[in-house]
């Protein structure tokens, strides 16, 4: 595991943040089985923790089922728009509030068929799109981070980088995007033209630079003021975040050779992403932590 100055710093403080972890164990079981029909049936509850004043809800983006309904449709993910060559073809978010639905301890329950964190039968190209909205109790404005803390993507010890010597793991193809809608006087159209352009961006920055197999890695995504909630209407962050599987030739591996029972394979716009089927990738944890 790589970690940089600034993630020691970072770690040092959380002993004196103000924190809301939440465990996203059912991510634990959000694999990434590309070209396999076999679906994963076992899930588990989310575990959440809530400290400090703040309180959250997860909610999954319409569009991450083919048909955009939970009931009917396949959670199957959506293009990306660098993917979709009719620009009126894009998924996009009409009402964020319509288009975002809250998951519920039923969704991902062992016996649900419809759980939005159960994410297979990808292919590289495709995404998916959830949103946390965070509110405070907090007396002052504060400014929060959405941190992601932990990931697990466990290569296989036959199947090496000929330049690392490592196993490969699907986490050199996943691209995690974020924004933060601070949502205090915005009206529910502003917040979403923000949503859709966040949906619809053409050049999205990645903020997941990891190829390792994992650990606490401490990745800071975005971060927002949030204000105290004052009466009804709750003044909220919205952090959206996407995951998806990379389709840029960057990610790209060809075969270079086999010794010893070990397949070896180079890093090459030249090659494809065949290496990462059956691979699979998953969120043990994201943080939302007000920063000092």
């Amino acid at each position: 595991m790589r970690i940089t100055t600034s993630t020691k710093r970072k770690i040092q403080l959380f002993a004196t943040m103000i924190s809301l972890a939440f465990s996203l164990t059912s991510f634990l079981y959000l694999s990434y089985a590309w070209f396999t029909s076999q679906r994963l049936h076992e899930t588990h509850i989310m575990e959440i923790t809530t400290e400090g004043g703040l309180d959250y809800a997860i909610k999954f983006f319409d569009g991450n089922y083919n048909t955009r309904d939970i009931a009917s449709g396949t959670n199957s993910g959506y293009q990306s728009p660098t993917a979709v060559a009719e620009p009126s073809e894009r998924l996009g978010v009409t009402d964020y509030q319509s288009d975002f639905d809250l998951i519920t301890p039923e969704m991902i329950a062992p016996a649900s068929t419809a759980n939005p964190l159960l994410i297979a039968d990808i292919y590289p190209g495709i995404q998916y799109t959830f949103a946390i909205e965070v509110t405070s109790e907090l007396t002052s404005q504060r400014q929060v981070e959405l941190i992601l803390k932990e990931f697990t993507a466990l290569g296989e010890s036959d199947t090496l980088d000929s330049a690392t010597n490592q196993p490969i793991a699907l986490s050199s193809a996943i691209n995690i995007y974020a924004t933060a809608i601070a949502t205090e006087g915005m009206t529910p159209a502003q917040v979403t033209t923000v949503a859709h352009t966040f949906i619809q961006d053409m050049v999205p920055v990645d903020l997941f630079d990891d190829d390792s197999q994992g650990g606490l890695v401490y990745i800071p995504l975005v971060e927002s003021a949030l204000s105290p909630r004052e009466d009804a209407e709750s003044n909220k962050v919205i952090f959206l975040f996407t995951i998806k599987f990379s389709d840029n030739a960057d990610s790209f591996y060809r075969w270079v050779s086999y010794s010893g029972g070990i397949n070896y394979y180079e890093k090459s716009p030249l090659g494809n992403s065949n290496v990462y089927q059956a691979k699979s990738f998953t969120i043990n944890e994201f943080l939302v932590h007000v920063m000092e």
